[in-house]
């Protein structure tokens, strides 16, 4: 058997699991833990370089209403998917059109001391450090917890704008001799 929930409400399937004593965490080394939700969002950012599409993704594990943080064995399996889901890469769809640069951030924790933001007045942000600790963040406003879940804020960094490109245009000199003998000098801007 696995234990009772203390916080929130069992779904019919979470009740059977928690009750099932064939999938008990202690007798048979199982944790169960359930994704909250799933972020995604479409882009296609325009900068001086020119428009590139490209999917972001990251999930969420909610604590709300003062729950406890992830305990020990949850916040491991958190980290692992973390660790797991964490990339930027080229990925197939579902479609026959082209592969598309996916950047999934990872997991993440929102621990709320209400049953929403809107009734909130606390409002943490967990973000798994290197070593699989969390370090928690306060967020000032609903309005940046937005920005945050629509990736205009970055996840990990709190930064803004993580859709920006991070490496400078790179200036390249060759040196030509030309028909009559004369040397000149091209320069070339290669943007990444």
């Amino acid at each position: 058997m696995t234990v009772r929930r203390i916080y929130g409400k069992d779904t019919p399937f979470s009740a059977w699991l928690r009750a099932e004593p064939e999938l008990g965490s202690y007798e048979h080394g199982i944790t169960i833990t359930d994704i909250d939700y799933i972020f995604h969002r479409y882009a296609a950012p325009v900068d001086r370089v020119g428009t590139r599409e490209l999917q972001l993704m990251m999930h969420l594990e909610l604590k709300s209403n003062g729950a406890p943080a992830p305990n020990p064995s949850q916040a491991e399996t958190l980290f692992f998917e973390h660790q797991i889901l964490k990339s930027s890469k080229e990925r197939k769809r579902t479609d026959d059109k082209e592969d598309v640069l996916v950047k999934h951030f990872g997991v993440f924790i929102l621990w709320l001391n209400g049953s929403s933001p809107a009734d909130s007045t606390i409002i943490l942000w967990g973000v798994f450090t290197r070593k699989g600790g969390i370090k928690w963040h306060k967020i000032k406003d609903v309005k940046t917890l937005i920005r945050i879940l629509r990736f205009d804020i970055h996840p990990r960094t709190l930064i803004p704008n993580p859709l920006r490109r991070h490496h400078k245009d790179e200036a390249i000199c060759t040196k030509e001799m030309t028909p009559i003998g004369i040397e000149i000098e091209r320069k070339f801007i290669r943007h990444s």
